[in-house]
């Protein structure tokens, strides 16, 4: 019985599933294909961004206040490529370069192509504005030579600043931020000042230059006593503050000699400025403050080691100043 009922429903089945094949195929209820997507960008879609040659793998790049800022860019592909800076199109080249210098707010870049935003925003973040502040650099050593001068380096943050030093009443003012400031010549040791301005704030710096050595303090005319070599001859006219040279050459033979006992003697060398005079003889002595008479005139000691003696002395008259260098023979 069994064998009757499978030769009778086997052909049934067979006939059941080419029927259902058959309409599978005319309806679609077959497995559906894939559907196409779009085209994964290739590295020719890619923008490549430099900041002074080097990549630029950061989304945010620090910079300080009122620092400089520049990069470039470079795309290969074919769409249409464009770059906003702060929302306003900013280059539609495909590869260039912009600098930006003494920045004091941020700045966004963001990149399209055919009009679609692409990658993320290039942020340049501007640090803060900085409080004013001002310093002395001094090069090399903070000391020198009795009646010498120094350049100061100085550098400030700020839109102004003040130059001085303990005895001045009115100041330099300078608005490069680095500069060099030069002491003028020091007989004694000063603190230098600056002061820099910025937003009704202000900051000051300070160093101190030492003068060395200190001059000495004549007690006898011990130290005054010698044969001194004349080597220049400098004036200043009145209201003036240079001096410059006026020595002649029959000059640069010339000896200013100091005796211990009073006696002064002035030898005019071998080459002599007028007539046949040799020498002459006269006077001298030591007065107070730094002072010495020699035939009458009242010289200022300037300087005076045991090489070299400068002294200054009125010019009768003109109100100018005359000043003479000798050198210890």
């Amino acid at each position: 019985m069994l064998k009757l009922y499978e030769n009778y429903m086997k052909p049934k089945i067979v006939f059941s599933v080419l029927i259902c094949m058959f309409l599978f195929e005319l309806t679609g209820c077959k497995k559906a294909k894939d559907v196409p997507v779009s085209p994964i960008p290739t590295v020719n879609d890619s923008i490549l961004l430099k900041n002074s040659g080097t990549l630029i793998m950061t989304s945010t790049v620090n910079i300080p206040w009122d620092g400089d800022f520049q990069f470039s860019w470079e795309y290969k592909g074919t769409k249409a490529f464009e770059i906003r800076k702060n929302d306003l199109t900013f280059s539609k080249e495909k590869s260039g370069s912009g600098q930006f210098a003494h920045l004091q707010g941020n700045m966004n870049f963001t990149f399209f192509l055919d009009n679609n935003k692409v990658s993320n925003d290039l942020i340049v973040l501007v640090g803060k504005d900085p409080d004013p502040y001002a310093w002395f650099v001094i090069y090399p050593v903070d000391t020198i030579p009795y009646n010498s001068s120094a350049n100061l380096t100085y550098k400030f943050v700020g839109d102004s600043a003040h130059i001085y030093d303990e005895t001045n009443t009115i100041p330099i003012t300078v608005f490069d931020t680095v500069g060099t400031y030069n002491t003028g010549n020091l007989l004694q040791s000063k603190t230098f000042y600056i002061k820099a301005f910025k937003n009704s704030k202000n900051a000051v710096g300070a160093v101190r230059l030492k003068v060395y050595p200190s001059p000495p303090v004549l007690t006898t005319a011990d130290s005054l006593t010698a044969s001194w070599l004349k080597i220049d001859l400098l004036y200043r006219k009145k209201d003036s503050t240079n001096f410059r040279s006026v020595i002649v050459d029959c000059e640069k033979d010339d000896v200013l000699k100091l005796m211990a006992n009073g006696v002064m003697e002035y030898h005019f060398g071998l080459v002599l400025c007028f007539g046949k005079l040799e020498y002459f003889t006269d006077t001298w002595s030591m007065l107070p403050n730094r002072h010495f008479m020699e035939a009458g005139m009242d010289n200022t000691i300037i300087s005076l080691s045991d090489t070299t003696l400068i002294v200054t002395h009125p010019e009768t008259g003109s109100g100018g100043t005359f000043k003479i260098v000798y050198q210890k023979q």
